[in-house]
This record gives structure tokens, C-alpha cells and sequence, in this order.
């Protein structure tokens, strides 16, 4: 057997039962991944939100989160503004309906009462017909009164009955008056409610305006923010963190997936040349690598465009030159 069929046979072997090598590198690629994933949608979203501006200024995520608070808070207050202002109106209207029931019962009492008092009257006109008149146009409540003082309720039964069935009916009338009376009171007090609730409303809408802009600019962004917030934790923990940390984090991961990839070459191919060891340590050589870049690439192009330096630098080679 040659040494190319050996080394196909041995990396077939490894690929059907992996191995601690094997299982390490899967792991390691996987989570290299998922860190990948998180932390460039964090730094992808934080980008976004610095493209937005609150007065003038680019929007921080710190300052974002602050918004979406106060966004979460007013929208809560807005729904219980909503829910306030439809129960207001439905107790105003269930209540305008008794009112109405409350109405109708009294005039038709009230209809009941004239009649009894017509009865009444002309019970009496035969007996005093002088008082009669007066009878008429004096109060409901001081009819009573008026007829005793002058009618001798003893010799006049028909009348005192007459009078008996006017006080039951009048008292009626006065029960349903008074029904009324709280009715449209308890009424006024539901529409001062209703006016209340609506103006609470109104304010709540305003501030929920407020926070994302008249044109709504802000909104996409905020509830974003939020639904992040409510159904992906670690995602938004993770775009809280400074943007250099996310920078750096996703930098590392990707020096990792890097040297995942030359790893997963090395397993499929040079498996038997190449000890445990190999597969734990060269990751590290990948975040090395990546962290050297990223540092030359924030810090050293800085360094070496500063013409303050580069002249400092100059000046001092052609000094030590002789030496």
C-alpha cells in the first residue's frame, strides 16, 4: 500500500469516527460562528443607529437604549390610555341608556300625575269651585295642603280618595324625579371622565411622537431595538458593549474561524502527521494573528501618517546614522 492510500485510508477512518480532534474542531467551529454571527449583527446595528441623528447628533446605542425605555413606557401608557378612554365610552354609553330608561319612566309618570290631578280637580269643582283654579297652578307638592284647607275631607270622601290616589301617584312621580336627578348626574360625571381619559390620551400620543420624530424617523430603529430586547437577550446585552469591544470580539472569532479552516484541511489530509496538540494551540495562532492586524490597522496607520512623528523619526535616523 502507498503512503497516498495509507493517508486516505487513516483520514476516511477519521472522518467516520472524528475523534477528540475531531469533536474539538466542530465545537470550536460552531461556536466561532455563532460569536461571529452575534457580534456582527450587534456592530451591523449599532452602525445603523449612528446614521440617525436626535438634535442634530449621531445616535449612540446608550442613547438609543434610553429612547426605547421611554418608547417601551410610553407605548405601555398609550395602551392603557386606549383601554382607559374605550371603557370610559362604554360606561358612558351604558349609562346613557339608563338615562334614557330613567327619562321615560319619569314623563310617563309625570303624564300619570296630570291625570290624577285633572281627576281631582274635577272632583272638586262642584264642592269649591273657587279652588279649583288655585289647585291647578300651585306645586305638585302643596296640592295636599291646599285642598285640606279648604275641603272638609269628612263629608267629601269621593274627594279625599281622589286626593289619596294623587298623593301615591305624585310620590311615584317624585321617586322617578329623583332617579332622574342622580342619573344625569352620575351621567355628567362619566362624560368628565371620558373628557379626562381622552386628554390623557392625547398626551400620551404627543409624547410617543415626541420620542420618534414627527415623520416617525426613529420608530423603525427604537422597535427594533425593543423586539430585540423582548425575544433575542443575548443579542441585545451583546450591542450594549462599546463598539471597539464588538470590533475586537468579532476580529478574535474570525482569527479563529480562520484557523479553523486551514485546521479542517490539515484533519481531512495530514491527520497522522500532526499531534493534539497542533489542533489545540494553532486557534490561538489565528486570534494572535488577527489581534496583530487589527492592532496595525486601528493604531498603526495613525501612527505612521502623523508627519509630526515621521519628521521626529527622520531627523533622528540621520542623527544615529554616523554612529
Amino acid at each position: 500500500m502507498t503512503v497516498n492510500q495509507t493517508r486516505d485510508a487513516t483520514s476516511t477512518a477519521r472522518l467516520a469516527g472524528l475523534g477528540a480532534a475531531g469533536i474539538w474542531l466542530i465545537l470550536l467551529i460552531v461556536n466561532s460562528v455563532a460569536v461571529a454571527v452575534i457580534f456582527f449583527s450587534a456592530t451591523q446595528f449599532q452602525t445603523r443607529l449612528a446614521n440617525l441623528t436626535v438634535n442634530g447628533k449621531a445616535l449612540s446605542v446608550w442613547k438609543a437604549n434610553q429612547l426605547r425605555e421611554d418608547w417601551a413606557a410610553n407605548v405601555k401608557s398609550l395602551e392603557n390610555a386606549k383601554a382607559a378612554v374605550q371603557s370610559a365610552r362604554t360606561a358612558v354609553e351604558d349609562d346613557r341608556q339608563r338615562l334614557r330608561g330613567s327619562l321615560e319612566d319619569e314623563s310617563s309618570l309625570s303624564d300619570q300625575v296630570y291625570v290624577l290631578l285633572g281627576d281631582l280637580t274635577a272632583r272638586i269643582g262642584p264642592v269649591k269651585p273657587d279652588i279649583v283654579s288655585k289647585v291647578s297652578e300651585v306645586n305638585w307638592l302643596e296640592v295636599p295642603a291646599v285642598i285640606q284647607e279648604h275641603v272638609d275631607m269628612t263629608k267629601n270622601p269621593e274627594i279625599k280618595e281622589a286626593l289619596d290616589t294623587f298623593i301615591v301617584g305624585r310620590q311615584k312621580w317624585l321617586d322617578a324625579s329623583n332617579k332622574l336627578k342622580v342619573a344625569k348626574a352620575r351621567q355628567q360625571e362619566l362624560e368628565e371622565v371620558l373628557t379626562k381619559r381622552s386628554t390623557e390620551l392625547e398626551q400620551a400620543t404627543k409624547s410617543a411622537i415626541s420620542l420618534t420624530g414627527e415623520d416617525g424617523s426613529l420608530e423603525n430603529a427604537i422597535y427594533g431595538f425593543q423586539t430585540m430586547h423582548d425575544n433575542y437577550s443575548l443579542s441585545y446585552f451583546v450591542t450594549l458593549a462599546p463598539s471597539d469591544l464588538l470590533v475586537l470580539i468579532l476580529v478574535i472569532a474570525m482569527g479563529v474561524l480562520g484557523a479553523c479552516l486551514q485546521l479542517s484541511f490539515v484533519y481531512t489530509t495530514e491527520f497522522s502527521e500532526k499531534p493534539i496538540s497542533f489542533y489545540i494551540f494553532r486557534p490561538f495562532l489565528g486570534v494572535i494573528t488577527a489581534l496583530v492586524i487589527f492592532i496595525v490597522a486601528k493604531a498603526g496607520i495613525p501612527l505612521i501618517a502623523d508627519t509630526n512623528r515621521v519628521n521626529v523619526n527622520f531627523r533622528l535616523t540621520h542623527i544615529l546614522l554616523p554612529l
